[in-house]
């Protein structure tokens, strides 16, 4: 055997070994480190029996994590971090049902608040059961129930699927995406601002000193003027209220301001009236009540037509 022949062979040799590391790695990127755990956290079998989950554990695909209430789990993946909210359930796809080099999280009740190490192509996605979010790396929180998925993003953008609406949306830092199904009405994916309460890793600060990441500060984020339908409407809905509900309280207040003086003199001979002379004659003081009205709104008539003159 000639050396080029041996130098070939051992060249193919080093490339297939190369592969197979590479291979063996990747699956090992599905799993989760399980890194603490404030509460109690589970591990549902396929017959739905629960093994308890311990500090130091692996979550692999196939597995599913359920918290109990008032329960915290920090999942751990390299740069990536995953904090489980109480009440939730997740779940991570077998190795055959996710594409190579992509992870997907499916979550079917509660809250998760990630930290995605930042890529140039998706990477990475979480599937609740109305919305996809996916991202290249970024920081956001992703929850749902029963009804509503919503999703919060801090740092970097991610991209909003519905499934039920099949609109797309990049949500902001600073900005959320919220679907709620409805089958009385058309369900519509709405963008809105994060409130001002919204927190990261709120049970695990100390993943972004670990990481030496600062933590995302949203306090002066512009809003994202690139709204969906559904978007608009819903401000335009809260501008109207908002502006038709000053001017109602405005002329409340000027309405009381005039009329007070003239009511509450009239009120207390009413009172007075009923006290000491008709305790049982309701009809008769609907009556009265009724033809005080009509004077007063002659008086108002009058008021009008006078300032008209």
């Amino acid at each position: 055997m000639s050396g080029d022949r041996v130098q070939k062979l051992f060249v193919n040799f080093l490339a297939l070994l190369f592969i197979c590391c590479l291979s063996v790695s990747a699956k090992a990127d599905l799993s989760w480190e399980v890194r603490k755990i404030s509460g109690s956290a589970w591990l549902l079998q396929s017959n739905q029996e629960k093994i308890q989950l311990k500090k130091n554990s692996t979550l692999k695909p196939g597995n599913t994590l359920k918290t109990g209430d008032r329960s915290r789990v920090l999942l751990a993946r390299g740069k990536e971090r995953i904090q489980v909210g109480s009440n939730t359930v997740l779940s991570i796809p077998a190795d055959n049902d996710q594409k190579p080099g992509h992870t997907t999280i499916k979550l079917k009740s509660g809250q998760l608040d990630l930290i995605v190490e930042k890529m140039p192509n998706t990477h990475f996605s979480v599937d609740t059961p109305f919305i996809a979010a996916v991202v290249k790396g970024t920081r956001f929180t992703v929850s749902t129930t029963a009804t509503r998925s919503l999703v919060r993003v801090f740092e970097g953008v991610v991209g909003v699927k519905s499934y039920i609406s099949d609109e797309h949306a990049d949500i902001r830092p600073g900005k959320s995406a919220s679907l709620t199904f409805s089958s009385q009405s058309q369900t519509r994916l709405l963008l809105l601002d994060n409130p001002p309460q919204a927190r990261l890793f709120e049970d695990f600060p100390e993943v972004f000193s670990e990481l030496n990441i600062p933590y995302p500060d949203v306090s002066n984020v512009p809003v994202n003027k690139d709204m969906t339908v559904g978007g608009i409407v819903e401000e335009t809905i809260n501008l109207v209220l908002s502006t038709f509900g000053a001017a109602l309280s405005s002329i409340g207040n000027t309405l009381s301001a005039i009329f007070t003086p003239i009511l509450m003199p009239v009120l207390d001979i009413i009172d007075q009236f009923y006290d000491s002379v008709l305790p049982n004659t309701a009809p008769l003081l609907l009556a009265l009540s009724a033809i005080v009205g009509l004077i007063l709104f002659g008086l108002i008539a009058y008021s009008v037509r006078k300032g008209r003159q």
